[in-house]
This record gives C-alpha cells, structure tokens and sequence, in this order.
C-alpha cells in the first residue's frame, strides 16, 4: 500500500497514529474502509519496529499495542519486552507501566498484572535508579525540587514502586528497590562533592518515597539503609 512510507518514515508515533485515524473517516467506500483497517492493524508494529530510539511520545501507541495484544504472553515477552529493553526510554517504559496499572484497577485490561510483571523483569537493568538520574543543582531544582523537569525519573521511580506494591508484585518491586539501593550507594562513591546531585530533589524524593513505603509497610532493605547515609548528606 501508498501508506507504507508513512509508517516508516521520520514521523513521532503518536503523529502517525493520529493521521491513520484521520485517514479512516475519510474513506467513503465500504470494501476500501475494511481493506484499511486490516492494514492499519498492523502498521504500529511495523512503524515501531522502523524506529530507532522509542519516547514518552510514542507511549500512545504502545497503550493500544498493550490493549488488543496483553493476554498474548508469547506477544509481550516475544516481541514487546525486547523493543522495550533494546530502543525505549525509561520514561516511555515507566509510562506504560502506569497505564496497565491504572487499567488493571480500571478493569479494562486482561492479564493485566503478568503483563507488568513480565515488562517489570524484563526492563529491571533499565529501570534500576541510579546517582545520574538525580539532576545537579540548578535554579529550575532549586524552584521546583522533585518536580522539575529535570528529575522526570526520580519521580516515575516512586510512582513506578508505589504501582508495582499496589498491583501485587511485591517481590519483585523489592528487588528494583534493592538494586537501586546499592546502584546509587556504588557510583556515589565514585562522586566529587561538586557533582553530587541537588539536595532540595533528594529530599523532595525522600519525603515522597518514604511514605509510600511505610503505606505498602515495605521492611527495610540493606541496599536501602546502605544508600541512606549519602541522602542525609543531601538534605
């Protein structure tokens, strides 16, 4: 089809997405509308196996990928989770994690937990916290602490735990926890005191991570005591 250089070109994801749908209304004539929408079926696989690198933008189009295909395990562990841990983001990886989530507990998603438990073990080197993803200080961290946006994955980092204990993977968040413990408590020690991170996003990170996890009633990890003297240094 005349389309096939739309779906593998430079366009976002999302953009594409939006011009297919378009196109559909489009179409007056019955036979060519159903010709479409099979083709259209399968032009988000292809569009985001043509991409190299895969954002938060794109997340719009792994949510309907997820929808129609999640109860297929061979699907999610076969061919998501290698496009995941291979060419995505942290963040588009944290964005879909939250939305099965959010379906999950909106009941509109089938298999929806073994399908964040397959994404979470799969992508868990990626997900790992580390020192780097603390931004330095600057006046956008000091204006806005954790809610800069700068510090975009510490915040998914909470979200994504308080998620993985809500949904019934409490195992599994620990060892995210866990690594992330000892990751940020092994580079930090490599770190000058200049290149430390922002302490008003460390403790912003704290005082929103610490409740969520007396919530959940998480017991303490070693790697978490480990890293918690390097966070006091920050506050």
């Amino acid at each position: 089809m005349w389309l096939n250089g739309l779906i593998t070109g430079n366009l976002a994801l999302n953009t594409m997405r939006q011009i297919l749908n378009r196109l559909e209304l489009l179409i007056p004539d019955e036979a060519m509308r159903v010709s479409y929408q099979g083709w259209k079926l399968m032009a988000p696989t292809k569009a985001v196996e043509s991409k190299r690198y895969l954002d938060e933008v794109d997340r719009y189009v792994f949510v309907d990928l997820v929808v129609s295909k999640s109860a297929d395990a061979l699907w999610v562990t076969d061919w998501l989770i290698p496009i995941l841990s291979s060419k995505s983001s942290k963040t588009l990886i944290c964005a879909i994690l939250h939305t099965i989530y959010c379906k999950h507990f909106g009941h509109t998603l089938a298999g929806a937990v073994n399908t964040f438990r397959y994404i979470l073990e799969g992508t868990m080197k990626q997900l790992t916290l580390k020192i780097w993803d603390f931004p330095k200080d600057s006046g956008s961290t000091h204006a806005h602490g954790i809610h800069c946006k700068e510090a975009t994955f510490p915040r998914n980092f909470i979200q994504l735990i308080d998620d993985g204990f809500s949904i019934g993977l409490s195992d599994l968040t620990n060892v995210l926890l866990d690594a992330s413990g000892t990751a940020v408590y092994q580079y930090t020690l490599k770190l000058k005191t200049s290149t430390l991170p922002s302490a008003r996003v460390v403790r912003s990170f704290l005082c929103t991570l610490i409740p969520i996890l007396e919530k959940h009633q998480v017991p303490p990890l070693e790697s978490v005591a480990i890293c918690t003297p390097f966070f006091y240094t920050r506050l």
